[in-house]
């Protein structure tokens, strides 16, 4: 009886001796950094040991992965991104772990313009495959419950900062965007588009030719007027941003004749065919969409870059005034040896 009893004391104490070790912080946030961060893909103990192990944050001693490997004889350890807290206790840091209480990532992208650099974008801040994006964005039937297609869907992603769950599913994650796509496109905004005689996914393809064309705010509406200027003739909108788009290389920075013949069969070059490419040639922030909605009226139909050292571009109404303005922006870019 007495060995009894004292084993079952010393099993008391040393599960209170455990126990006060599992109160005893585990995690330490190096100062200065906004957070740590782990991340858990599945429930498997060894993985999640060996992502604990790679985070200079988290003391992984004994207890701590004890307290793991007792933790999944009974319970899953589930996937996400966890926010880890200065001073975390173990039991704090496990016990997050198993309840599934992850923390929403912060999710950006810019300056994306092609349906690939998007996927790829997404999947490197998320727990999908980047295959599985592009396939969502492919499948007609999913686009069309969204009322898209697998052109007019990219008009969908708006530059922002969304609060997401790190392992989300794809269609909560077209959910997310989606919902935001709406909420951006208010009654006030559809009416200026048809106003401007085009349609919101219309706006946002010229928006798209607008932000390639220049980084110099200002000018954004008076570039988004000439364009719809030149679309309500039926003038070409000769764009050369649409021209680098058609080539696929986007570190031209002369379009020449050689490019736009050789891309001539290509929908997407504005010099060879009339009105707006079929689809976006990047990703345009929300605040270009807004200059092309808020265009300013004027009746230039030609501009050229100023090429002198300043910032914009020389707007004409005549393609003679545009001439003299072409031929010393040429003369400048020959100086600069820009081919």
């Amino acid at each position: 009886m007495n060995k009894t009893k004292i084993l079952i004391l010393c099993v008391c104490v040393l599960a209170a001796i455990f126990l006060s070790f599992m109160l005893l912080p585990a995690v330490s946030v190096t100062e200065g950094e906004s957070e740590e961060r782990l991340y858990v893909e599945n429930g498997d103990v060894n993985a999640l040991l060996d992502s604990i192990n790679s985070k200079e944050s988290i003391k992984c001693d004994f207890t701590l992965s004890m307290a793991i490997r007792l933790t999944s004889v009974f319970r899953t350890f589930k996937p996400g991104s966890y926010v880890l807290e200065d001073g975390m206790s173990t039991m704090r840091l496990v016990n997050k772990l198993v309840k599934g209480r992850q923390d929403p990532i912060k999710l950006t992208f810019n300056s994306v313009r092609t349906k690939e650099q998007l996927c790829s974008r997404l999947s490197q801040q998320l727990m999908l495959d980047s295959a599985d994006i592009a396939n969502m964005l492919r499948n007609d039937s999913i686009l069309k419950a969204y009322g898209m297609d697998t052109l007019s869907v990219m008009s969908i992603f708006l530059p922002d900062t969304y609060e997401v769950y790190w392992n989300i599913k794809p269609n909560k994650l077209m959910d997310k965007f989606h919902s935001a796509y709406k909420a951006f496109w208010t009654a006030d905004r559809k009416n200026k588009a048809e106003a401007a005689k085009i349609t919101p996914f219309q706006a946002t393809v010229l928006a798209s030719i607008v932000d390639e064309e220049s980084t110099y705010k200002p000018e954004l509406p008076v570039i988004a007027g000439l364009y719809l200027n030149r679309l309500h003739i039926g003038m070409k909108l000769q764009a050369d941003p649409t021209v680098k788009f058609a080539t696929g290389d986007f570190s031209l920075r002369r379009i020449t004749l050689e490019h736009i013949n050789a891309t001539r069969n290509n929908p997407y070059n504005t010099y060879t065919h009339i009105g707006l490419p079929p689809g976006m040639i990047r990703i345009p922030e929300k605040s270009t969409i807004d200059a092309v909605l808020n265009y300013e009226h004027h009746d230039y139909l030609f501009m050229c870059a100023k090429g002198n050292g300043e910032k914009g571009h020389n707007f004409t109404v005549t393609f003679g005034e545009h001439k003299q303005n072409a031929t010393k922006y040429q003369q400048h870019l020959d100086k600069r040896n820009i081919h």
